[in-house]
């Protein structure tokens, strides 16, 4: 197999197991979309590039407990220089430096107590990606909250264009009947054409309704990169209230004490500056005249090896004060996370309200659905009998159709609260 065969049959394979091109899904759940966001959205991505340089960075970090080792040179003019001459015959010498400096030579320089400084600032970076991972699962919560939403108007545009079947079999078998009654000559045909009317109302409603949820589908498939059966099922987590005092599992949560982890590690690094450093450092090279011999004034080589110490004994109070600071700054943090806490324990008893609210109003809905189907079938009896006329019955139809789709609204407001607050908890 050449390159060209082998890279068309990788392309092949790739989409053959590609999901925008497989079989469109038959079913979907939540948590399983959750995972194929991660893989489309292109931000998620950051996750791997994170990591990357985290590993990046204390690779450096490594590096810079090398020696530093520079070839360097320099020169210079003066407008004087040093000149001495002894006349004593027992002390003859004779200094006479030239106005012309030049040095080139190779420096090398090494840190062997750093305070450490390498081993605060390699977990420095560590929090730091680590607060970046956390920014990111704030993001990766919101998106969650867009495939939320589209799952939840999906069933909701369903449950409510099923209702249309319903009153349009109904009105179906009514102009059946009242067909045959046009032919007995009991029923004018005018009673027909107004339930033919109500019928196309009602289709042009329903054909709304499916124009709208293939949009949101097709919205959550480009959302999630992967194709969605028309009729794909949309499966939601056990949303029952049995778990009310769950604890809050939020990623904020963990953002907040990862930045604050961060404020505090700089503590550590204001401490370092207290802390005895030595450094060691070696020159070798060539200068005219000689650098270290005064009486030289040739073109000579040289050498150095030397050390240097420091050690600050009195900063005058400043690393307390700027530990000061860093505490309150761990305090706004601290404040902020029990701030974040407190308002959505607040949430508890305002969904135990809303899902008490709903049952009662979904409870008293079913039972006006149940006598507004009483009253619907006296009407539809009455219409075949010649009693009453279609635009009594259909004014009924309407009735019994509103308060049908009043319960499927209540019912999806309801499962709207519930997915709302177990989301907002981090329950899923």
């Amino acid at each position: 197999m050449n390159a060209r065969q082998f890279f068309l049959s990788c392309m092949l394979l790739w989409l053959l197991v590609s999901p925008g091109w497989g079989q469109p899904l038959p079913s979907l759940r939540l948590e399983e979309a959750y995972d194929l966001l991660e893989q489309h959205y292109p931000k998620l991505g950051d996750t791997t590039l994170i990591r990357q340089m985290e590993a990046a960075e204390l690779a450096l970090t490594k590096l810079d407990r090398l020696p530093d080792i520079r070839l360097r040179g320099d020169g210079r003019l003066q407008s004087t220089s040093t000149q001495l001459k002894t006349d004593n015959p027992m002390l003859d010498f004779e200094i006479n430096q030239p106005l012309v400096n030049i040095k080139a030579y190779l420096e090398a320089d090494y840190r062997l107590l750093d305070g450490g400084y390498q081993t605060v600032r390699q977990s420095l970076i560590q929090l730091e990606k680590a607060v970046d991972q956390g920014s990111l699962e704030v993001q990766r919560f919101a998106l969650r909250k867009i495939i939320n939403q589209l799952f939840l108007r999906i069933q909701t545009l369903r449950a409510q264009e099923a209702l249309f079947a319903l009153s349009l079999a109904n009105i179906e078998a009514r102009s059946e009947q009242v067909t045959a009654a046009i032919r007995q000559g009991t029923v004018l045909e005018s009673e027909l054409t107004k339930l033919r009317v109500q019928k196309l109302d009602l289709e042009a409603q329903r054909d709304n309704l499916t124009y709208q949820i293939e949009g949101a589908r097709q919205t959550l498939a480009d959302w999630l990169g992967v194709s969605l059966a028309e009729d794909v099922a949309l499966i939601l987590p056990d949303l029952s209230p049995s778990g009310l005092s769950k604890e809050i599992n939020r990623p904020e949560l963990e953002l907040f004490e990862q930045q604050k982890a961060v404020v505090l590690a700089q503590a550590e690094l204001i401490d370092i500056e207290l802390k005895p450093k030595l450094n060691v450092f070696a020159q070798a090279g060539v200068g005219y005249p000689n650098p270290l011999n005064i009486l030289d004034n040739k073109v000579a080589p040289y050498g150095l090896l030397g050390a240097g110490f420091t050690w600050t004994i009195k900063d005058w109070d400043k690393t307390e004060k700027q530990k000061a600071l860093i505490s309150m700054q761990a305090q706004r943090i601290d404040h902020a996370a029990q701030t974040f806490t407190f308002q959505l324990e607040k949430q508890s008893a305002a969904y135990r309200a809303d899902m008490a609210r709903l049952n009662q109003q979904i409870g008293r809905q079913e039972s006006i659905v149940v006598l507004q189907k009483q009253l619907l079938r006296q009407l539809a009896t009455q219409l075949e009998e010649g009693v009453n006329t279609a635009t009594d019955y259909l004014l009924q139809v309407n009735a019994e159709l509103a308060a049908r789709q009043k319960i499927v609204i209540l019912r999806a407001e309801q499962q709207a609260i519930q997915l709302h607050y177990w989301n907002e908890r981090g329950a899923f």
